[in-house]
């Protein structure tokens, strides 16, 4: 976008007033490129005032050391308040290569950094895996490093960082807790409120994260029920309930927790989930992995006995998804509708609900309560054992079809009684959308069967809506 042949430009460039420049800044940060705003940055003293909080508004996980160099130095050209600028973290933690230490600092560098580290009286508190972080910073001597201390080192240099993208973290230490350090000296990282960790990871790795007063947003990539190595020893293995109960007894300021690409034991993890008491949005995406651990009793999904014990926690949005469609027994539990039915749905402050993919067999506990009652669905009484809060249901349907064009027959009776059913209930349901759905083709007969239901949910009082798929 800016390059030499631009560079006579920049006098009228300079020109334009603060606020229309800051408004292009803005579209030029959305494409992420570093290297326009270091162009802009070296023009004037006044587009490098305008630019520096651009250019190191986030750290792109190269070369840790020099920006370690650039902040905490004391050199003539050292410029400790740029830390403050750096809201944003990636690290990659296959930085770790026969390389590593030829790029660290020098020796003498390194030393003067962990005794700033150690003079500042940040680090009140130290844990078994990152004791004594200035002094693993000055030997620094490990050709791999399996473990994250390395990070939590560099982000107590970053006081301002609101999110953390973390990469390659298979590659640590998988039987221990992660982010301790960070965990104990948690006024440290006061404004981390999003962290973004892809994996394959286990679901308890992340639990020192969750107890951080800052936390508000928790994504994670993998998250599986992983076997035990031999001869190794889990951190949480001796009293493990105990141990959750210690760390997560006060809860959590948790508000959203994504995991995706992810093979988890629910009756174990639920142990976790639920002491999520300020939770309102839970993703769920499922996938098979070749990792995961697979006991006698293994469940993919939350079923009612899960369900149960989230209902202390505010969740408004919840989304399961399959690779393949969900097992009846999990579409009943989410609806309430798995004998036996509870009096009231367990999750009452739930306002949207998004699964799947269903097919027919995932509806047929829908099926076999709609008609149970002298086959009039207006008095099944399904839409009433929802929650009172449900405003928004949304459903992927499994795709019939032949020559890439889905049919909706297959859906098209339950889907209309659906609205009957919900037309005779005081629920609140006030929409209904097929997610994730095919783009209509020209005399696409699912088309034509969509706008008829959409005006039998219109007298219901409900509305019919479609989000096709991506392409």
């Amino acid at each position: 976008m800016l390059n030499g042949t631009m560079k006579p430009s920049f006098d009228r460039f300079n020109t334009l007033p603060d606020e229309l420049l800051l408004l292009i800044f803005d579209q030029i940060k959305a494409d992420d490129s570093i290297s326009n705003f270091h162009a802009l940055n070296t023009t004037s003293k006044r587009l490098r005032r305008l630019t520096t909080d651009y250019l190191y508004y986030k750290f792109h996980g190269l070369a840790p050391e020099q920006l370690l160099r650039t902040i905490a130095l004391p050199r003539p050209d050292v410029r400790p308040e740029l830390a403050d600028h750096i809201k944003e973290v990636v690290w990659y933690q296959n930085y770790w290569t026969r390389t590593a230490r030829r790029r660290c600092l020098q020796e003498n560098d390194r030393i003067l950094l962990a005794r700033q580290l150690q003079d500042s009286g940040r680090l009140l508190y130290e844990t078994r895996y990152s004791e004594n972080l200035p002094g693993r910073f000055v030997d620094f001597d490990h050709e791999r490093e399996i473990h994250w201390w390395y990070l939590e080192f560099f982000l107590l240099f970053t006081p301002k960082v609101q999110r953390l993208r973390v990469w390659d973290t298979w590659k640590w230490d998988d039987h221990s807790y992660w982010f301790e350090t960070m965990a104990q000296n948690p006024t440290e990282f006061e404004t981390l409120h999003w962290v973004t960790l892809h994996g394959p990871l286990r679901l308890e790795n992340a639990v020192p994260l969750l107890t951080l007063p800052s936390i508000r947003k928790l994504e994670l990539t993998e998250v599986i029920t992983m076997r035990q190595e031999p001869n190794r020893i889990f951190s949480w293995q001796d009293g493990w309930e105990r141990t959750i109960e210690k760390m997560l007894g006060n809860g959590s300021s948790l508000e959203q927790l994504v995991m995706r690409e992810s093979n988890i034991f629910f009756p174990e993890a639920i142990i976790i989930l639920e002491k999520l008491n300020n939770l309102k949005s839970l993703t769920y995406e499922h996938a098979p992995n070749d990792l995961a651990l697979h006991p006698e009793t293994y469940r993919e999904f939350p079923l009612m006995n899960e369900l149960r014990r989230l209902s202390g926690i505010p969740l408004e949005y919840l989304r399961i998804r399959g690779e393949v469609p969900l097992d009846e027994s999990v579409v009943s539990s989410l609806l309430n509708i798995n004998p036996p039915m509870l009096e009231e749905h367990p999750l009452q402050n739930l306002r949207t609900l998004n699964i799947g993919p269903c097919d027919e067999n995932s509806i047929n506990g829908i099926s076999l309560m709609m008609y149970k009652n002298d086959g009039d669905p207006g008095h099944s009484g399904i839409a009433d054992q929802l929650p009172d809060t449900l405003e928004v249901l949304n459903i992927k349907l499994e795709q019939y079809g032949y020559d890439g064009v889905a049919l909706l027959y297959p859906y098209f009776q339950i889907l209309s009684d659906f609205a009957t059913a919900v037309a005779c209930s005081p629920c609140n349901l006030k929409r209904v959308t097929l997610v994730e759905w095919p783009a209509w083709r020209d005399g696409d007969s699912a088309e034509a069967m969509f706008s008829f239901l959409q005006e039998l949910y219109s007298k219901a009082g409900i509305e019919l809506d479609v989000s096709f798929a991506d392409i």
